[in-house]
């Protein structure tokens, strides 16, 4: 074979071995094998041992449209990254496939699903949120819907509208305060009105330690720091989102201080489902 086919073979080779591989989610165990009986109306898989399994993880505005129609009689395996049961009886689950991706994974990057970490699921999110990442990018699926574009902070208004709803804000962090334990990033000089994060005192915990606690420490580097925050929306002196766990911020400008995949991984396998926290007064602030 001449030299210029050689290399023509081997770089469709290539290229066809990119686009076949499958997507892998994260190094995990494979976790305990059953099989998928349906699916209902709110997402959540039914399984043929009698369990039902609710897709932790992830946002799905339109959950029935979403699920892939071949998924009953699918042997998958159950993967938990936190409360393994919530209190409807329901699994708390990665749905992981023979080939190492996740239902998750491919909801996200067909454009069905967003990014939702919560205390019950911080496994594999950097790799969900760069499936979410191309997708938004590309264009695909919810991310055609103007509905689901991602907010600016400055926009107060439009938050304000939205109050209720799962959304991405993204702005640039003014101040950070720490008052009675819980941690406040402030997105403008005017607390009382702008878009803030609130972390409650017991989740607060998770950002004092690794990269975060540099970020949030008496000399806050997140200060400055271009974010994209994610959850639902509230309000009380202006929007703002609470936030529980570190992996719902996402740092847009800056890399990580001392902070590496494997160690957040690492910290997500330890924590534990958290209650929700009810909103500060303003005696708190």
């Amino acid at each position: 074979m001449p030299r210029e086919q050689g290399f023509l073979a081997l770089f469709c080779f290539s290229i066809f071995y990119i686009f076949s591989s499958p997507v892998v989610a994260c190094a995990l165990a494979k976790g305990e094998s059953v099989a998928i009986a349906g699916a209902g109306e709110d997402g959540v898989l039914t399984l043929s041992d009698g369990r039902s399994v609710k897709l932790v993880g992830i946002d799905m505005p339109e959950p029935r449209a979403s699920l892939p129609g071949d998924l009953p009689g699918k042997t998958v395996f159950l993967q938990y990254g936190g409360t393994r049961i919530d209190r409807y009886g329901r699994a708390l689950a990665l749905v992981m496939f023979a080939d190492g991706s996740s239902l998750q994974e491919r909801l996200i990057a067909d454009g069905a699903a967003r990014v939702a970490p919560s205390g019950d699921m911080r496994l594999c999110m950097a790799d969900l949120l760069a499936a979410e990442a191309r997708a938004r990018s590309s264009r695909r699926g919810l991310w055609r819907d103007p509905a689901f574009a991602v907010r600016q902070a400055d926009d107060v208004a439009a938050l304000d509208r939205l109050e209720g709803s799962y959304q991405l804000v993204e702005g640039v962090v003014k101040s950070v305060a720490k008052i009675r334990g819980r941690l406040y990033f402030n997105f403008s000089d005017d607390w009382r009105s702008d878009f803030t994060v609130t972390v409650g005192a017991d989740d607060a915990k998770l950002f004092a330690v690794g990269g975060w606690g540099k970020l949030t420490s008496k000399e806050p580097l997140l200060v400055g720091a271009k974010v994209r925050v994610r959850g639902v929306l509230s309000r009380y002196n202006g929007p703002g989102i609470t936030v529980a766990v570190p992996e719902q911020i996402e740092l847009l400008d800056r890399a990580m201080p001392e902070e590496s995949k494997k160690a957040a991984d690492e910290r997500g396998r330890k924590t534990s489902a958290k209650k929700p926290r009810r909103k500060p007064d303003d005696a708190a602030r």
